[in-house]
């Protein structure tokens, strides 16, 4: 009797949480937000709160408050080494900057944005977050193979893997800082991973 009594009092409380936790869930924004107050030390917490306020505001009509997300995320885990470390979270931070510097951009007469000291500088700063992610993403693919071959899977049968988005934001990152050779080299290595499938 008194274990049925026990577990009925462990579901009842679970219950209230779960129940008082339900307002949490309405979206990314106040999921996250609530996230980031439970847990102001978790990368991935401020992470999705970045990447939820810049889906929401993309032309930063609303300030630079995914930004300032991201770079916590970002500080958080910026002393890891890049197989502990999180790819994604400087590839968010590197689209953002590049969308800031998009952001800084006046069209000329036919449509195309010519470049600006100040979008330069966003450039520069993107360029040097999608560099991080990458560096993070390929020591852990690294890391992925050799366990592979260590488990005695064939070198052939170890296809690559990685995050395709950030070497299109390397590429076009590079573009819009004049380096075409190395764009095409990002966009290249995107398209592999793309067409190597997960």
């Amino acid at each position: 009797m008194v274990p049925a009594v026990v577990l009925c009092a462990i579901g009842a409380a679970y219950g209230v949480r779960t129940h008082q936790r339900n307002p949490d869930w309405r979206n990314d924004e106040t999921l996250f937000s609530n996230a980031v107050e439970a847990a102001p030390a978790s990368c991935k917490a401020h992470a999705g709160l970045a990447n939820a306020w810049f889906v929401e505001d993309p032309g930063f009509l609303k300030g630079d408050r995914a930004m300032v997300e991201a770079e916590k995320a970002a500080a958080i885990i910026g002393g890891l080494p890049n197989e502990r470390s999180f790819a994604s979270v400087f590839g968010l931070l590197g689209d953002i900057y590049a969308a800031r510097g998009e952001s800084l951009l006046s069209k000329d007469a036919a449509g195309n944005p010519p470049p600006s000291a100040l979008s330069t500088e966003w450039y520069r700063k993107a360029l040097e977050m999608d560099l991080r992610g990458a560096a993070v993403d390929r020591a852990q693919d690294q890391l992925r193979r050799r366990a592979e071959l260590a488990r005695g899977t064939p070198p052939e049968r170890i296809g690559l893997q990685g995050l395709p988005n950030l070497y299109q934001n390397l590429g076009r990152a590079y573009m819009r800082l004049g380096d075409p050779q190395r764009a095409l080299q990002a966009f290249l290595f995107q398209r592999r991973l793309a067409s190597s499938g997960p």
